[in-house]
């Protein structure tokens, strides 16, 4: 599985090089934008796991996370299992996708 989510409010850079970007315009672009992938296992009916094998945030590499999720029609929702700390917040995380 892949995941890629991005704030849709991120500044541009200044500079149009890909690795051009100041330090500020770097960390903000890194604090709008979560990225990883790895496999993934159903463990029963409503938790899936997955594997991160590449992460934007370094933490997340070689770490199982766990997600409750709803199938619902064409839904699909996925939520922490337990909260994941988000600056100075527990929050628990809920994604959602409906086929088009």
């Amino acid at each position: 599985m892949s995941a890629q989510i991005m704030r849709v409010d991120r500044p541009l850079h200044q500079a149009n090089g890909l690795s051009d970007g100041t330090d500020a315009e770097s960390a903000e672009t890194a604090r709008g934008y979560v990225a990883y992938c790895g496999p993934y296992r159903v463990s029963d009916d409503s938790v899936v796991v997955h594997q991160s094998e590449v992460s934007l945030f370094p933490n997340w590499v070689d770490v199982t996370a766990s997600r409750n999720v709803v199938l619902a029609g064409r839904r699909l929702e996925l939520t922490t299992t337990a909260p994941v700390l988000f600056g100075e917040e527990q929050l628990t995380v809920v994604l959602v996708w409906e086929r088009a």
